[in-house]
């Protein structure tokens, strides 16, 4: 597919696309049913169903038991986060073998038409942005990412947050699902706007903004 169908480059080749990004139909005023019917599938599939059913095979087949999380131990908390790592390796490195490594889309529809493994920049730990990414990714954002959810986890299983099961709630839990991804959304502005405050844009994300060429090394890193 030929990218300059739908943007253009400049002289750098730095690549933009032609038509500006507008909000869902969802968030529309006055309302538009047509419109927001023509997008609802967009809204669960791919991202959302994908996120949803990961989520209950995680809850399945590799959380550990109720009994176990009750207390807080080490074994099953880095277990946890030994799984974390493995999905986190999988999932985004499917991404970075495709493109960033075996480059089969070269780099059409890229901002910047530049790979970040070619080009050392001081800004990086060693110099290397994809190096770098792999250290924060596994030495920061998924320990950071495994904390919050063993917390959360602990709680759930030792009754101090309630839990709702689909038997008891099906309409409750369905309609949670309708707009999870909503929330999501809602709290990411919130949250990213915060993050942004000079104090905590120093010290907490500033780093997050170096990647002007990111990789598909992604991190999760405030």
């Amino acid at each position: 597919m030929d990218d300059l169908l739908f943007g253009h480059r400049d002289k750098r080749g730095n690549w933009s696309p032609n038509d500006r990004l507008d909000p869902a139909p969802l968030l529309a005023w006055p309302p538009q049913p047509r419109a927001l019917l023509k997008w609802l599938p967009s809204y669960f599939l791919p991202w959302n169903v994908l996120f949803a059913v990961s989520a209950w095979l995680f809850w399945q087949f590799l959380l550990p038991s109720q009994e176990v999380m009750q207390i807080l131990a080490w074994p099953w908390i880095v277990q946890l986060f030994a799984t974390n790592c493995v999905a986190v390796f999988f999932f985004y490195g499917a991404f970075e073998l495709k493109l960033y490594i075996r480059r089969t889309q070269e780099n059409r529809f890229k901002y910047n038409p530049k790979f970040p493994s070619d080009h050392q920049n001081s800004a990086f730990f060693f110099n290397r942005q994809n190096v770098d990414s792999l250290i924060r990714a596994f030495g920061s954002g998924v320990p950071i990412w495994t904390a919050y959810e063993v917390i959360i986890l602990h709680l759930f299983a030792t009754g101090a947050v309630p839990t709702v099961r689909f038997e008891e709630h099906p309409y409750y839990l369905l309609l949670l699902f309708l707009i999870l991804p909503l929330l999501h959304e809602i709290h990411f502005y919130v949250i990213h706007r915060l993050i942004h405050i000079p104090f905590l844009y120093k010290w907490v994300h500033s780093v997050h903004h170096n990647s002007v060429n990111p990789s598909g090394c992604v991190r999760k890193v405030l």
